[in-house]
Parts: structure tokens; C-alpha cells; sequence
């Protein structure tokens, strides 16, 4: 037997939600059974057991994984800046596009790719280490009391803990890291187009799931150019505070133009009586602003955001049969030349 940490995600027993724990299990199993050859499949969280729990309050289905660190805004706080420097930004960004290229590779799409879905570690498998436990310290715990006048159920647990999460490495240097995209409870097959549910945080999601009903694992790419965007600057791509549908859409027409044809009429139901007072810009100007005019140091060249730039707007084309494939993103400039390969750390 294996002496590895687990992380155990328990789902919320639920009238309805067996079709949607079924199909994650089906997904995580399928993932399990793709041989080692992508070098994305590393960067995939390894799904290790699975088994059923009868609570007080129903069946409980309890996934194993391997445990795969911190969270983005954890890592971003950890160095003490408003975003990752810039040589984690694009590591991670090149991981992710890896792990979603072994997806695609086999026929899945991930369905809820942002940020809030990657864990990063200093390297691979460092979380999942027994010892790594002495690190956490001895849990917190509170007592649940009952409100006056009533009394604790069998319902309810006897104690809460504390949320725990690992120290990140210094990141002195920018050290390597390893980051893991996780959660594939809204991913489906390629086959499985009609089965698929897009609950992705509104911002990254791609235009045909609000215009259209039916979409591919190309939302994907859409999803994966938002998320490389925020990685980057540290700010979402789309200037929207409390993202609804009509200002969303009508940033999308502000800086990609009108949206196709087929998906006019849709368009205009959406966006209703929500005023058009968004001003035009491109996603170059866009990058600039948030990474030359932020008030510290820049640490990509001019050049290197034109290739961003032109890297998203490939990605970020309305029609997905026009967005590049996770393979060719791999091949664009932005990361066969890295951008910060040859400067010197200071």
C-alpha cells in the first residue's frame, strides 16, 4: 500500500445531481486509463479512489485525489505583489495549455477552465508526501453550538475546522513550479455535446455558451485564453466589476467587433436596454495598459505583448472553428520564444 496524502472531495448528497457525480467519475476514470506519453497528462490532478459514504443526511459520493498545493490567489499573495511574476505567469500558462492539450488530445473538454481551477506546488507530487503534513500543524478546531432555544441534530457535525493551506517556497529566484488543473466535474466527451453544463465564472466563458445551445471543447480555448490573460496581468480581460450578460457582450463588440451573423438577433435580447457607453480598444492596448501603466516595473518588452496580444485574439475568435487548437497555441511564438528564458534574475 502507498503512503500518499489524499485530497478527499466530498459531494453534497442531492435529489438530481447523480447524473452530474456519475459523469465525473466517468471522466476522472477515462483520464486515469490515457497512457503516460502527453506531456500534459502530468499537469492533469491524478485521480487515485472513489467510494460512497451513507451520512445522516443522505449518500455522500467521496472522490481521492493526489493533493496539489495552493491556489492562484494564494501564490499571488505569497509574493506580495498584485500578480504572479512574470516568469510564473507564463510557466503556468504553457502547463495549463499542456494539460488541456492531452484533454482535447483524447476527446474531453475540461468545461470550467479559470483560474480557480489550478493548484500550483513547487513540484510534482511534493504535496501528496506524508511529511509534508508537519507543515500544516496541528489542526484548529471550533464547537458548534446550538441557538438558544434549540438543540444540535445528528445533522449537523460536532466540530468545525479551521481552513489549512501549505506554505509556499520563497520565491526567490522565481523557482519553478508545477501547477495541476483540477475539477472535472463539468467536463464532458466530445461525444457527449448535449450532456454539457457550463457553470465557468461568467468572464471566461465563450460566446456560443450565451448566444447559442449547442458548443464543442473549443470553449475551451476561449476559456484558456481569459485565464492566461489574468495569469499574466493579474486582472481579468474583460473590464467588468460585477460581470452580467449585456455589459459582457457588449465588451465583447467593443473589442472584437460585431458578433457573427447567426447570433445577431440573440445578441440584441441579451444586451436589452443596457447602454452602449464602452469604449473601443484592441487587446494589445488592453495588455499594455494593465502591464506598462501599473506603476511597477514591467518585465515583458513591448514586443512580447504584441505576441501575447496576437496570441489571445487568435484564441479569442467568436466562431470557434476559427480559434487555434491547444496544439498550435503550443507553437505560437508567445511560448516556443520564451519570453524571459535569457534574463537575468534580480
Amino acid at each position: 500500500m502507498l503512503c500518499r496524502l489524499g485530497a478527499l472531495k466530498v459531494v453534497v448528497s442531492q435529489i438530481g445531481e447523480t447524473s452530474t457525480i456519475i459523469n465525473e467519475v466517468r471522466i476522472l476514470q477515462r483520464l486515469a486509463s490515457i497512457p503516460a506519453k502527453h506531456n500534459g497528462q502530468r499537469h492533469l490532478r491524478k485521480f487515485t479512489d472513489y467510494f460512497f459514504h451513507d451520512g445522516p443526511n443522505g449518500r455522500y459520493q467521496c472522490l481521492v485525489f493526489d493533493v496539489d498545493g495552493v491556489s492562484v490567489p494564494t501564490l499571488v499573495t505569497r509574493c506580495g505583489d498584485t500578480r504572479l511574476p512574470g516568469r510564473l505567469a507564463w510557466q503556468l500558462s504553457q502547463q495549463i495549455t499542456l494539460a488541456l492539450d492531452c484533454l482535447h488530445s483524447n476527446g474531453i473538454a475540461h468545461g470550467d477552465l479559470y483560474p480557480g481551477n489550478i493548484l500550483i506546488s513547487q513540484r510534482e507530487g511534493q504535496s501528496s508526501d506524508p511529511g509534508s503534513l508537519n507543515q500544516l500543524g496541528p489542526p484548529v478546531l471550533a464547537e458548534i453550538y446550538a441557538r438558544p432555544g434549540r438543540q444540535i441534530t445528528k445533522s449537523l457535525p460536532r466540530y468545525i475546522v479551521e481552513p489549512a493551506t501549505f506554505p509556499v517556497p520563497a520565491m526567490a529566484g522565481q523557482a519553478q513550479v508545477h501547477a495541476s488543473l483540477i475539477d472535472f466535474e463539468q467536463a464532458f466527451l466530445r461525444t457527449d455535446q448535449s450532456l454539457a453544463k457550463v457553470r465557468t465564472p461568467l468572464i471566461f466563458r465563450a460566446p456560443e455558451t450565451l448566444l447559442d445551445s449547442t458548443w464543442d471543447l473549443r470553449i475551451d480555448i476561449w476559456s484558456l485564453a481569459c485565464t492566461i490573460f489574468e495569469l499574466v496581468t493579474g486582472q481579468l480581460p474583460f473590464d467588468n466589476f460585477m460581470p452580467t450578460k449585456p455589459p459582457l457582450v457588449l465588451e465583447w463588440i467593443a473589442m472584437f467587433g460585431d458578433v457573427p451573423e447567426k447570433w445577431r438577433m440573440q445578441a440584441k435580447e441579451v444586451v436589452g436596454d443596457c447602454q452602449n457607453d464602452i469604449d473601443g480598444g484592441s487587446l494589445t492596448s488592453w495588455l499594455c495598459e494593465v502591464d506598462f501603466g501599473s506603476g511597477r516595473k514591467p518585465e515583458f518588452s513591448k514586443e512580447d505583448i504584441e505576441r501575447l496580444a496576437d496570441l489571445l485574439a487568435r484564441m479569442m475568435c467568436y466562431l470557434p472553428s476559427e480559434r487555434l487548437s491547444a496544439q498550435d497555441i503550443l507553437k505560437h511564438e508567445w511560448f516556443v520564444k520564451n519570453p524571459l528564458a535569457g534574463k537575468k534574475e534580480e
